[in-house]
C-alpha cells in the first residue's frame, strides 16, 4: 500500500488501494486524535482515479459523539475527488465539525441516490457558506437537523 501522510496542517491521504468503498473517517480518525495539536488543518483526500463513497455512507467525515469529536478542529475538507454516485444516504456527513469553515468540492457530489440527510451539517457552527443548488435532492425523504446548530 502507498500512502502519503503530512500531519502538520495538512492531513493528505494518497491511497490508490482504497479506491473502491473507502471509508475515509476510518483512514484519519486514529491519527487525527493522536496529533499532539490537532487545532485548525485541513483534510484531503485523494486517490488515483477518485474515492468512491459506499451506498451506506452514514458518519463519512462525521463524529458519534460530538462533545469529543474526532473531527471538531477540522477547518476545511477537500472533497474534488470524492465520488457519491452510489450512496443513499449521507446522514451525519460532517456531523461535530465545529470548526469546519470550507468544504471544497461539495458542490459536484453526485446526490441523485441520496435518500437521507438528516444531520449532515449538523454542530457546524462555523460554516456560514455552503453551495447546494446543484444537488439532486429528489429521492430525499429525510432532512431532519440537517442544518440543525449551524449559524446560517
Amino acid at each position: 500500500m502507498s500512502m502519503q501522510r503530512t500531519l502538520k496542517t495538512n492531513i493528505v491521504y494518497f491511497c490508490p488501494r482504497f479506491r473502491k468503498h473507502c471509508m475515509p473517517a476510518r483512514l484519519v480518525r486514529k491519527e487525527v486524535m493522536s496529533l499532539p495539536n490537532n487545532n485548525g488543518f485541513t483534510l484531503v483526500l485523494t486517490a488515483n482515479g477518485g474515492i468512491d463513497a459506499p451506498s451506506e455512507s452514514n458518519l463519512l467525515f462525521g463524529a458519534k459523539d460530538t462533545d469529543n469529536a474526532w473531527n471538531a478542529n477540522v477547518k476545511s475538507v477537500d472533497l474534488t475527488n470524492f465520488r457519491t454516485d452510489n450512496a443513499t444516504t449521507l446522514a451525519f456527513l460532517f456531523n461535530g465539525s465545529k470548526s469546519l469553515e470550507t468544504i471544497t468540492g461539495i458542490e459536484h457530489l453526485n446526490t441523485t441516490q441520496v435518500q437521507d440527510l438528516t444531520a449532515a451539517f449538523q454542530y457546524c457552527a462555523a460554516l456560514t457558506n455552503l453551495d447546494l443548488s446543484s444537488w439532486k435532492t429528489d429521492n430525499v425523504t429525510s432532512v431532519s437537523n440537517m442544518f440543525f446548530q449551524t449559524t446560517q
